[in-house]
């Protein structure tokens, strides 16, 4: 009869075999999610760890962000990141990638979200780790080209520093430059004639979310009391 109910649909008949109790166990969970309905199956789970994989599975994404809760593993919070980045939930997203300390990705998400203001923090958060690599692609993201040309310098690459301010017209940095650098000053006129300022672009709309994935509700996630 449960799964008569199942195949037409009848979830009414279904939720009232869930409320008797009158199925449990692995088969009946392994045989929804085989059918299609992992939906279905949530309900019928208490351990977190198969409600995560149940909740990711139909894009029930409060589900799965309480189950990882309490799970609290990287591989957990990494493919709650994915499932959200899928939905388009960036702030999710945010909070998975903080959890599994993902810097890189969370400074590319704030690129793409437009958030400048927590871009700025990571790259002070980069300095502080002293993490070169990720406090220069933060600067790039930014458009702080000063901060390129002093990232550069402390790294002893200085012939890209002069190069990098000479291209920029920073002349207090050229100057300092020029009487560092002495007798090996590096020719720069060939790609400085060419050269054009690229800078990101300001962003204009910063949302809270951009809904790109239209999840919709089945009977189960519409408030139908168990």
């Amino acid at each position: 009869m449960f799964k008569l109910a199942l195949l037409h649909r009848k979830y009414d008949q279904v939720l009232a075999f869930i409320r008797g109790s009158a199925l449990c166990g692995q088969s009946i969970i392994a045989y929804l999610q085989q059918k299609g309905f992992p939906e279905v199956a949530l309900h019928f789970v208490r351990d977190e760890r198969t409600r995560f994989n149940l909740a990711v599975e139909c894009g029930n994404i409060d589900v799965a962000l309480t189950s990882a809760s309490e799970i609290d593993e990287k591989e957990t919070w990494y493919r709650l990141g994915v499932e959200a980045l899928r939905q388009g939930n960036h702030q999710i997203v945010e909070f998975a990638y903080q959890k599994t300390k993902n810097f890189e990705r969370l400074s590319f998400l704030y690129l793409i979200t437009g958030n400048i203001e927590k871009l700025a923090k990571m790259m002070k958060i980069a300095e502080m780790r002293q993490d070169v690599m990720g406090r220069f692609h933060n600067a790039l993201y930014l458009g702080d080209v000063r901060e390129r040309c002093k990232i550069l310098q402390e790294t002893k690459q200085f012939g890209l520093a002069y190069a990098t301010a000479v291209a920029h017209n920073l002349e207090d940095k050229v100057a300092e430059l020029e009487e560092l650098l002495g007798d090996r000053l590096p020719d720069v006129s060939a790609m400085v004639a060419d050269a054009k300022l690229m800078l990101p672009p300001q962003p204009i709309l910063r949302e809270d979310n951009w809904p790109l994935l239209t999840v919709t509700k089945g009977f189960f996630e519409g408030g139908a009391p168990l």
